[in-house]
C-alpha cells in the first residue's frame, strides 16, 4: 500500500474513521474503502474532553453569540433529525446563501452529519441565483438575513420552487427559522457514515461550473496544511474577515474544531477606523493567532507584517504563512472536477453513421467508442433495447459497420459539471474492475450501465 502523498496517511490516522481504509490512493481516490463524517470529526469527538468549552464566538458587527461544541452537536443535530424526516437524504444538496452566520454554520454541520451535499455560490444576481439553483439541483436553499427577502421573492415570482430555511430572525420572512425547527426537532440524528471520496461540497466562484470537493478528502488535506503552521499553543484562533466570506469562515472553521481549536469570528471592518492603514491594523494581536479572510490589499499587509499569522486565500486550496505555501494540487479532496472544467472530456471523432442512429425516433444522444472486436454503440432512449435494435442493425448494415454492441440506457453519465463522462465510460467499456464515481453526477446509475454493457451480444453485419 503505496502512500502517494506527503504523509496524507499519518494526517488520516489523525481522525475518527467508521470504516478504515485498505488503499491510501488508488485510481485518483483517496482512502478508498474508507467510511467517516465530517461533523463527527469536527464536533462530536471534541465531546470527549471539551463539551463545555466555547467552540465558536461571533463577535462581528457588534454581536456576541457563543455556542460551546455541546451546544452545536445538539443543534446541528437536531436539524440534521428534523432535514431527514422531511426528505433530506445522503448526496441530496443543499444550497447556503449569504454571508456567514452561526446559523448557517450550524446547517453545515447538519448536512455533514445526514451525508448531503452542501452547495455554496456567491451569486447576488436574482437570475445567476436561480441558474445555479437549477444546475446543480439543490433541493433545498437556507438563506442568511441578508438574502432571505431575496429568495422569498423570487419563490413568490416562481423563479424558485425549493423549499427552503432562513437565518433571518422570526417574522421576517414566512419560511420557517433554523432556530424554529432546530427547536421543533424531535431528537439528535447520529452522524452517517460516509464514503471518503464522496462530493461534499460544490464551491461556484465567478465560472459558469462549480468545482467539486470530497468532504473526508477536504478535510484532510486541510487539517494537514493548518498543522504545519498552527503553533502547539494556539488553543484559540480568530478568523477575520473584510468580506463577509461565508466558504472561507465557515469551512476553516471546520478545520480548526478538528485540529482542537476554538475559534473566533472577528470583522476587519469593525476593528480597524477606515483612515488606519492595514500595517497598523494588523500590529493588533488579541489572540494567540489571527487567520485573515481579506482582500489582497490585507493579504500583502500580512505578509509584510510577519510573525505569527496564517494568511488563507478565499479560493480553497492554498493556505499560506508568510513565505510558504501548501497546493491542494495532488491531494486528498482536491477539485476532481477541474480538470474536465477546463479541458471536459471529449469523445473520439464519431464516425459518420452516429448521425444515422440519432435520426431514430426516440433516440436523444448517440455515443460509438471503439471496441474489442467491433464497436460499442451507446444510445440514449426511453425505449426498450430490443425495439431500437433492429432499426440499428438495419442502419449499421448499410453503413458498412461489420460488427457493434448496442446498449440503450434511459441516460448517458455526466460529470457534476454536466460534461458527459467519457473517462467512466471509457473505463466501462475496457472492463476495469475499479472505477472512480466522485466526480458524477449520479454515480447510482453506474451499476445499471455495466450490467447492461455486459448483457449486450455483439452483433456481426
Amino acid at each position: 500500500m503505496a502512500d502517494k502523498g506527503p504523509g496524507w496517511e499519518e494526517v488520516a490516522q489523525h481522525l475518527d474513521w467508521f470504516v478504515p481504509w485498505r488503499y491510501v490512493e488508488r485510481d485518483q481516490a483517496w482512502f478508498a474503502g474508507a467510511y467517516g463524517n465530517v461533523a463527527a470529526n469536527a464536533v462530536d469527538r471534541q465531546l470527549r474532553d471539551r463539551a463545555g468549552a466555547v467552540a465558536i464566538s461571533d463577535r462581528r458587527s457588534g454581536l456576541s453569540r457563543e455556542m460551546t461544541f455541546r451546544a452545536l452537536y445538539e443543534a446541528s443535530g437536531r436539524l440534521a433529525r428534523w432535514w431527514r424526516a422531511a426528505g433530506v437524504s445522503p448526496g441530496m444538496r443543499v444550497m447556503l446563501y449569504g454571508e456567514a452566520s452561526v446559523d448557517l454554520l450550524v446547517a453545515w454541520l447538519a448536512l455533514a452529519r445526514i451525508g448531503a451535499v452542501v452547495v455554496r455560490s456567491l451569486a447576488t444576481l436574482d437570475g445567476l441565483l436561480v441558474d445555479r439553483v437549477r444546475r446543480t439541483e439543490a433541493s433545498w436553499i437556507v438563506a442568511s438575513q441578508d438574502t432571505a427577502l431575496q429568495v422569498e421573492r423570487l419563490r413568490e415570482a416562481n423563479a424558485l420552487s425549493q423549499r427552503w430555511l432562513s437565518a433571518a430572525p422570526p417574522g421576517v420572512v414566512g419560511a420557517p427559522t433554523v432556530t424554529e425547527v432546530i427547536e421543533d426537532a424531535p431528537g439528535v440524528l447520529d452522524a452517517v457514515a460516509v464514503e471518503a471520496n464522496a462530493v461534499g461540497l460544490l464551491l461556484y466562484g465567478d465560472e459558469w461550473a462549480p468545482y467539486a470537493y470530497a468532504g473526508l478528502g477536504s478535510l484532510v488535506a486541510g487539517i494537514g496544511s493548518l498543522a504545519l503552521a498552527l503553533p502547539a499553543q494556539s488553543s484559540r484562533v480568530a478568523l477575520e474577515t473584510d468580506n463577509g466570506g461565508l466558504l472561507d469562515a465557515c469551512y476553516l472553521t471546520l478545520l480548526l474544531w478538528t485540529l482542537g481549536r476554538s475559534v473566533v469570528w472577528g470583522d476587519v471592518r469593525d476593528d480597524v477606523p477606515t483612515m488606519l492603514s492595514p500595517e497598523a491594523a494588523l500590529r493588533r494581536d488579541p489572540h494567540p493567532l489571527r487567520m485573515l479572510l481579506a482582500s489582497d490589499a490585507w493579504r500583502a499587509a500580512s505578509r509584510a507584517n510577519g510573525g505569527q499569522r496564517l494568511l488563507a486565500r478565499p479560493a480553497l486550496g492554498i493556505y499560506e504563512v508568510v513565505g510558504r505555501s501548501f497546493p491542494y494540487a495532488g491531494s486528498p479532496g482536491h477539485d476532481q472536477a477541474r480538470v474536465e472544467r477546463m479541458e471536459p472530456d471529449r469523445p473520439p471523432a464519431q464516425p459518420s453513421w452516429c448521425a444515422v442512429l440519432a435520426g431514430i425516433d426516440g433516440v436523444r444522444e448517440v455515443l460509438a467508442l471503439p471496441a474489442e472486436g467491433g464497436w460499442d454503440v451507446w444510445m440514449a432512449s426511453d425505449q426498450g433495447e430490443q425495439d431500437l435494435r433492429d432499426a440499428v442493425q438495419a442502419a449499421l448494415e448499410a453503413e458498412g459497420v461489420d460488427a457493434f454492441r448496442c446498449i440503450v440506457v434511459p441516460d448517458l453519465p455526466e460529470t457534476v459539471e454536466g460534461h458527459l463522462a467519457m473517462t467512466t465510460m471509457a473505463a466501462i467499456g475496457r472492463r476495469e474492475p475499479h472505477l472512480n464515481l466522485g466526480h458524477l453526477k449520479r454515480p447510482a446509475a453506474i451499476p445499471a450501465l455495466v450490467e447492461r454493457l455486459f448483457g449486450a451480444p455483439m452483433m456481426l453485419g
